[in-house]
């Protein structure tokens, strides 16, 4: 199974989005291999093909990054280069969870998130918002928010928060 997740180019533990010359990375590079090998979880392979994630992200290898983690995974995954176009998405998509980066061309991620959050087709969707900026979030933007992860950040941490707010939004729908 590791293999597996290594031939999809999975092997990163913690990234950042600052910025789109990946020579600003920050956080550190760690194959699956080794973190098995202390014992620490694996990822799941378990298929979640009733589980749709929207990745609103405009930096191209973060987007990829997490669109390919989360369809090893199993989720169904839909991704927007920018806020104008997450919104569309949104709205014809209907996702289970929506990962938003706040710094995006066209529209702000707080401006999508005021536009998902006030609109009754997407109100319900759990947003978490994945930002270098997370944390200068200020009171009712933070709560209109269903999760915050700072950049960079622990795809184990993503996978949880994601599985958190899919399981959640199960659950108000029924």
């Amino acid at each position: 199974m590791l293999d597996e997740l290594e031939q999809r180019h999975l092997g990163l533990r913690a990234i950042s989005g600052i910025g789109g010359d990946h020579g600003d990375v920050v956080g550190h590079t760690e194959r699956l291999t080794d973190v098995a090998e202390r014992g620490e979880p694996n990822m799941s392979m378990t298929a979640r093909p009733d589980k749709t994630v929207l990745v609103v992200e405009d930096d191209p290898w973060i987007r990829s990054l997490m669109a390919d983690l989360l369809a090893g995974e199993g989720y169904s995954v839909v991704q927007a280069s920018d806020g104008k176009a997450g919104l569309e998405m949104a709205e014809s998509n209907e996702p289970d969870v929506i990962l938003l980066d706040l710094a995006m061309p066209e529209k702000s991620g707080l401006d999508v998130l005021h536009e998902l959050k006030s609109s009754k087709p997407t109100r319900d969707i759990p947003v978490i918002v994945v930002s270098a900026y997370a944390m200068l979030m200020m009171g009712s933007d933070a709560r209109r928010a269903d999760g915050v992860i700072q950049k960079p950040f622990d795809l184990a941490d993503l996978l949880m928060q994601v599985e958190q707010a899919a399981a959640k939004r199960r659950q108000t729908a029924t």
